[in-house]
């Protein structure tokens, strides 16, 4: 089991995770609840009857098993192009776990970030973490209702065989896409490594679509892009997850950086929703001398008296203690990434700039299961070194900086803000 700053970023391999938002005519929801409920009030009646009737078989325990125990006996009609039962038993099992724990949470008995995730779920975050995963190396986005590569990895198979951003996916294997969501297409794409996938192409400014046949390869996922700002000087270091890679691609980049001598660094945390917190606290112990104090502390009791557990700094790498050093911030700024901007802030050792983030102050225990599964638990809140709460409240910026909107891609008033907080304008 680990520890988790849980609140996993956008931007993943294959596909940036979609965003669901609420439907807000929930009166139709109910009307067709209601409907519904009057559509099959004779069929129940009419069930009732028969097992009120005797059926000569012993049904007991909670709901979920009895029912479990009816679909698995002869009162369950199975079409023979049904799946196998024990897929079906075991997708009732894995919705089961999940729903309970989303209505308690909708409840108010637990907080949203304590949650089961089934076994396809699970790996994909764990991938996430783990930094690597086996596909093709491509960003895919659901862009116009097309699923579109926004663009390949360097050196990855699909920039091998020639696949271009803008390019749209209109099948996999022969299969069609259309209404696919981005995480199906991602299932459908992604594979064992050493396998091939043929994907159906449709590239602007050519009358038709191609097919074309990549190997699949173990993709180490980048997690941290360095540049250097030449009108400045200064570094700018984007950072998009604390997983399994960061603190090695963060030390290139600190590396790059002093070999470039940089006048500056611009540490860019938006939209990073979090990830290890060991990764956090070695991120720290970069800009932060290890004996400085702690990186952040654990509340792990309710209780008035509580004492706060001390989670230190980490050192190692490349020390960049003097350098002028802003972290840029957003309201995607989340959990392990507002550690970081916490501590250096409350140690003066960073400028925040950018707008309040997003207040995910709760850490996690994962428990995985035999069949991969996992479940996450929270089992406290952090505080900042100065002992501030940052659940529901976030870190406020020093300089706040907005980015309308109608901003266009081409400019980014935060980051431009951040270069000229750098070099002291």
């Amino acid at each position: 089991m680990s520890d988790v700053w849980n609140q996993i970023p956008s931007g993943t391999p294959e596909g940036p995770p979609s965003q669901t938002k609420p439907f807000p005519t929930v009166f139709v929801a109910a009307l067709c609840g209601l409907l519904v409920v009057a559509s099959f009030a004779a069929g129940i009646l009419a069930e009732r009857f028969v097992i009120e009737g005797g059926t000569g078989r012993d049904i007991s325990g909670p709901p979920i098993a009895q029912i479990q125990q009816l679909l698995e006996d002869e009162s369950y009609y199975w079409p023979e192009d049904s799946q196998e039962q024990d897929d079906l038993l075991t997708a009732i099992d894995y919705g089961s776990l999940r729903g309970g724990l989303q209505s308690a949470s909708d409840l108010g008995l637990l907080d949203p970030y304590t949650a089961y995730l089934p076994p396809e779920q699970a790996e994909q975050v764990q991938q996430q973490l783990d930094g690597e995963y086996e596909g093709i190396g491509v960003y895919i986005d659901l862009i116009e209702n097309a699923l579109t590569i926004v663009s390949p990895m360097p050196g990855s198979p699909a920039e091998e065989v020639g696949l271009l951003p803008g390019d749209v996916l209109t099948a996999v294997d022969g299969t069609s896409l259309e209404g696919m969501t981005i995480e199906d297409a991602q299932t459908l794409v992604q594979g064992p490594e050493g396998t091939t996938v043929e994907l159906t192409i449709a590239r602007p400014g050519q009358a038709d679509p191609f097919n074309v046949t990549v190997e699949r390869r173990r993709i180490d996922t980048p997690v941290v892009d360095y540049e250097l700002d030449e009108d400045s000087g200064v570094a700018v270091i984007s950072v998009s997850i604390f997983n399994d890679k960061t603190t090695a691609q963060l030390d290139t980049a600190l590396n790059q950086a002093l070999a470039d001598e940089a006048v500056g660094i611009v540490l860019d945390l938006r939209f990073n929703g979090g990830g290890w917190v060991t990764a956090a606290q070695e991120m720290i112990g970069r800009f932060v001398p290890d004996d400085s104090g702690v990186a952040l502390y654990e509340d792990d009791d309710q209780a008035e008296d509580n004492e706060l557990v001390e989670v230190p700094i980490i050192g190692g790498g490349p020390e960049v203690f003097d350098l002028p050093l802003t972290v840029l911030v957003n309201d995607g700024t989340a959990s392990a990434a507002e550690i970081v901007a916490g501590a250096l802030k409350d140690y003066d050792r960073a400028q925040i700039v950018g707008v309040t983030t997003f207040g995910k102050g709760s850490v996690q225990r994962v428990h995985e299961f035999e069949d991969n599964s996992s479940l996450r638990i929270t089992i406290a809140l952090w505080l900042t070194p100065d002992k501030t709460v940052i659940d529901k409240a976030g870190i406020v910026p020093n300089v706040e900086v907005q980015r309308p909107e109608n901003t266009p891609e081409d400019q980014d008033p935060q980051l431009d803000r951040a270069i000229q907080v750098t070099i002291g304008q």
